[in-house]
């Protein structure tokens, strides 16, 4: 039997039809994902002009779909990172995912 992988994708938040403009807002969706480890979170990060700032937290473990806090309409990329429990002011290590809006298709 072959096991799925887990994946991770970022897109925009967009009104429902007929409406449909961006509310310069990013989702972030999971599949299969690793839960973070014990007395850690996985945090959100928006990179906004060379500078990761703080977009919300996540447990992780399994399927979950996610607003990122922020703008993300001028926001260059989107990280990962594993920290504490509560989150951190800034990155501690660095993004176990980054997905560069500049790349994206």
């Amino acid at each position: 039997m072959r096991s799925r992988s887990a994946s991770t994708s970022v897109r925009p938040a967009r009104r429902p039809s007929p409406a449909r403009k961006s509310l310069h807002k990013a989702v972030i969706t999971t599949e299969d994902m690793a839960a973070a480890p014990s007395g850690q979170v996985y945090q959100l990060w928006l990179q906004q002009r060379g500078d990761m700032v703080s977009a919300g937290l996540m447990a992780g473990g399994g399927d979950e779909e996610i607003v990122l806090e922020g703008d993300a309409a001028t926001a260059s990329a989107v990280g990962v990172t594993v920290e504490p429990d509560g989150g951190s002011e800034e990155p501690n290590l660095p993004p176990v995912a980054l997905f560069d809006f500049s790349e994206a298709t």
